[in-house]
């Protein structure tokens, strides 16, 4: 299957499409199942989950900038959005969707204080939250290996530098890495 941007209700929705095997694709997507039905905006930020099971996509409310993720069944494109997690206020965006945990993802929210986003795992046909990791405050980059565990955070430091920090597993203590200034601008490659 596919999934693609077009019109519907007014406003561009997720559509899904079976792939055609042969000849004239064209029928495939014009007769495409709309499995968001937005009527107020339009569906921007959207992906299918690992497992390609669900497509997530982020959305506010009526321009308030107040992000949520909502999760949709491709196989019952009639049944209502799921608002993953359902907070009133709270602005959500995706960090991770490891290949080793297709049913959890990890994602920034500002559920503890409104300018701070702090890490959680979210288990995307559940809806529950772990919190993994608390913003102090200063951090603007959170990074994870292959198998979806937080191990680099990226913090400004002097109000222009990027200081890098790390841990080797989830359980254990932050430590300095690499500070870059910022002339230097230093990142994360990604993990080996």
């Amino acid at each position: 299957r596919i999934a693609f941007l077009k019109h519907h209700k007014g406003k561009l929705n997720v559509h899904v499409a079976e792939l055609p095997t042969e000849g004239d694709g064209t029928a495939a997507f014009e007769n495409a199942t709309p499995v968001t039905h937005d009527e107020s905006r339009s569906v921007i930020s959207y992906g299918w989950s690992r497992d390609g099971e669900a497509i997530i996509y982020r959305q506010d409310a009526n321009g308030d900038e107040k992000f949520h993720l909502f999760r949709v069944d491709p196989d019952k494109p009639d049944e209502p959005a799921k608002d993953m997690p359902p907070f009133e206020g709270v602005t959500a965006g995706i960090i991770d969707m490891p290949k080793a945990t297709p049913k959890e993802i990890l994602v920034g929210m500002n559920k503890r204080a409104p300018r701070f986003f702090d890490v959680y795992r979210l288990n995307i046909d559940t809806g529950k939250i772990d919190l993994i990791a608390e913003n102090p405050g200063n951090i603007d980059g959170w990074y994870t290996d292959w198998d979806g565990k937080l191990l680099v955070k990226r913090a400004k430091v002097n109000g222009v530098d990027d200081q890098f920090y790390y841990r080797p597993s989830e359980d254990t203590e932050w430590k300095e890495l690499a500070l870059y200034k910022n002339s230097d601008y230093g990142s994360l490659a990604g993990f080996d």
